[in-house]
């Protein structure tokens, strides 16, 4: 994770900071996590609220999509999930977002307890980054910052460990990292 902040931060350092000039309408799809941590997909479209030379409002909507995985900690996990978000730019490329994700998710076989478990779950994402005009269609931008699900309606037992013996007792404060590229039209 730092090793990534120190390389957006490098790039932000030599890029243009001024308006990027973006047309009002967007696709964003996140073309790292199919790869690290792998198996997660996530596409949104992105509508500016407002828009001027130093001040940015964005709305986000899209779908999440976890394809079932083995968890050593927990089971065969998959999820399904709404994105519902907002990108406040700072007066440049540099923006923070918050997403809030209610969805969907099931395991199957639990580790300890073989039984399958469904449940409607919410998450929330905050994230800062910096964002790159490519051409005139296409952005790149890179995003570091936290997830955690903060409800779930069936809670399922999660190890902390490999060998079963401790429960996770909440559910934790992940570090993210994304990158995204969208097409504007």
């Amino acid at each position: 994770m730092k090793l990534f902040l120190c390389f957006m931060m490098l790039f932000a350092s030599v890029a243009h900071a001024g308006n990027l000039g973006l047309a009002d309408s967007g696709i964003k799809v996140n073309v790292l996590w199919p790869i690290y941590p792998g198996d997660r997909y996530r596409i949104a479209w992105r509508y500016a609220l407002h828009s001027s030379e130093s001040y940015r409002t964005e709305l986000g909507i899209g779908l999440g999509y976890t394809a079932e995985k083995y968890r050593k900690t927990e089971g065969k996990f998959s999820e399904a999930h709404l994105i519902l978000g907002v990108r406040q730019y700072f007066g440049s490329p540099f923006h923070g977002e918050l997403n809030i994700n209610p969805g969907r998710s099931q395991l199957k076989d639990h580790v300890t307890q073989n039984k399958d478990y469904k449940s409607t779950d919410l998450e929330v994402q905050a994230l800062f980054g910096y964002e790159w005009r490519l051409n005139k269609s296409f952005t790149l931008d890179l995003q570091a910052g936290a997830i955690r699900v903060v409800s779930k309606s069936n809670e399922w037992p999660v190890y902390e460990n490999e060998d079963l013996t401790k429960v996770q007792d909440e559910e934790p404060i992940v570090p993210v990292g994304v990158i995204n590229v969208t097409y504007w039209f």
